[in-house]
């Protein structure tokens, strides 16, 4: 066992971890709807009475949260799964489809984690663990599923440290630091506490290890593995099997995280609600009043039952006046709502408008673009990430290189959200060019999908064959 002062430099946080901690934290909590208050300004700050802190109390309690973030996000990570991601693997990976990371989750379920991570926050991880075997792993255990590679996704949040060496013309990942809260056994052996655990993926002189440090009972740090993961054919790994996935690219370094600017509106939005509610609360009803009313005029109202709400004729002084005080509706701060409403759709919050359906083409087009945009990169980005992770995988169960091709292996999610308007002149041009053999038959059967005029699932060979029996040219 190692001495506790010696084993905490594996919890250094990256500069840039730290920087974006405080955005991934926002992000989480309004999107998720959690520590809600904490984002709720006091009223009368320096008023330390219990008047104001009961004030403050219902102030918080009366205002109104609107999920437009996370619906957003719900709706956007939806939109990347309206056609299922398409898997190739070999026979020997097949379980991915079932049971990626060895706790019964399916890849397609693990990846809609990813994708939201990443479209919200901006990053995530996948690693990929192998079981501890000696020596070439056989076909025999990775078919009765005795031992299989699985992969495992990583918040922002739980990647605290990492590291680049430039290896000759690579720039190549040496160092990897994970934070984790692992479940041990209490000493009643019934209960489960949590413990902090950090895993240190490290490529020392060019080979793989994988330390994990974990706090025990004492309150100390200690070694729980120290290992050298092998490949299938039992050699070292000459990297990490970690892979970075970005809304923007999918190296290291943290990307800005595409859902801040609209959370930072639905955080505005929230305060604004909340002074709303308060005002509401403080001048919606009205308030009964009389001029010139006297001590004599009271008893008299008193003898007779007359107040405010019965059907009793309220009698007031010769030439005075009953009314009630109703105070003019509070607009400034609604009106200040809906302006961040707007501000949200134009920053791609996908919400029902009314009117929608009366927009042009080109208006619903023109609102989608950036959204588009957004979503395809990181269904591009994650779908990417999972490949490598696969390779990986592949790697493990002995594959052979024409098995971790990317035509044998490969996880793809959809990246078209933007429904493509047909242009009528440019599908009667490529009609025509086909026809007289000036648009190859591949071209042709693309651009036909690309805007629903064909079947998205045919081949171009079907479409070869349906083609040539109804009179249309054929290409190769």
């Amino acid at each position: 066992m190692e001495s506790n002062s010696t084993l905490q430099s594996f919890q250094f946080q990256h500069p840039a971890y730290v920087a974006m901690l405080a955005d991934w934290k926002r992000i989480d909590d309004i999107t998720r709807s959690r520590n809600l208050d904490n984002y709720l300004l006091e009223l009368n700050p320096t008023d330390k009475s219990v008047v104001n802190k009961e004030r403050n109390r219902q102030y918080k309690l009366r205002a109104i949260f609107y999920a437009i973030a996370s619906q957003s996000a719900h709706g956007m990570v939806g939109s990347m799964y309206t056609k299922w991601p398409e898997l190739v693997v070999p026979a020997a990976l097949e379980y991915m489809a079932e049971n990626v990371d060895g706790a019964g989750v399916s890849i397609f379920q693990q990846s809609q984690s990813v994708a939201s991570s990443t479209l919200r926050k901006g990053r995530a991880g996948l690693s990929v663990a192998f079981p501890e075997t000696t020596g070439e792993v056989k076909a025999s255990q990775i078919q009765s599923g005795e031992v299989a590679a699985t992969i495992h996704e990583w918040r922002p949040e739980q990647i605290i440290n990492w590291r680049v060496e430039s290896i000759g013309t690579r720039s190549v990942l040496v160092l990897v630091v994970l934070y984790e809260s692992a479940q041990v056994e209490a000493a009643d052996g019934f209960a489960l506490k949590a413990t902090d655990q950090y895993r240190v993926m490290r490529l020392e002189a060019g080979v793989y290890r994988e330390t994990v440090h974990r706090k025990n009972a004492a309150g100390n740090w200690v070694v729980e593995s120290d290992k050298y993961p092998k490949r299938g054919d039992g050699a070292a790994w000459d990297h990490i099997p970690f892979f970075f996935v970005g809304s923007e690219n999918n190296d290291v370094a943290p990307d800005d995280p595409p859902f801040l600017p609209l959370v930072n509106v639905n955080v505005g939005h929230f305060r604004n609600s909340a002074d709303y509610e308060d005002s509401v609360w403080y001048s919606g009803q009205a308030q009964p009043f009389m001029t010139g009313v006297t001590k004599n005029h009271l008893a008299i109202m008193k003898e007779h039952n007359m107040y405010a709400g019965s059907r009793e004729v309220m009698g007031v002084p010769a030439g005075e006046t009953y009314g009630y005080a109703q105070p003019s509706p509070n607009t400034l701060v609604h009106e200040a709502m809906g302006m961040k409403v707007e501000l949200m759709v134009g920053l791609g919050a996908r919400l029902v408008e009314r009117n929608a359906a009366a927009k042009t083409a080109t208006q619903v087009s023109g609102e989608r673009e950036a959204q588009h945009s957004v979503l395809s990169l990181v269904a591009s980005n994650v779908s990417e990430a999972y490949t490598k992770a696969l390779v990986a995988a592949g790697a493990y169960t002995n594959l052979s290189e024409v098995d971790l091709s990317e035509e044998k292996l490969h996880y793809t999610i959809n990246q078209e959200f933007v429904q493509v308007i047909a242009d009528p002149n440019l599908a009667r041009v490529m009609m025509e060019g086909y026809a007289k053999g000036q648009v190859p038959l591949p071209d042709y059967v693309a651009y036909m999908k690309r805007n629903g005029l064909f079947g998205g699932d045919s081949s171009v060979e079907d479409y070869s064959e349906l083609l040539s029996q109804s009179g249309g040219g054929e290409f190769e």
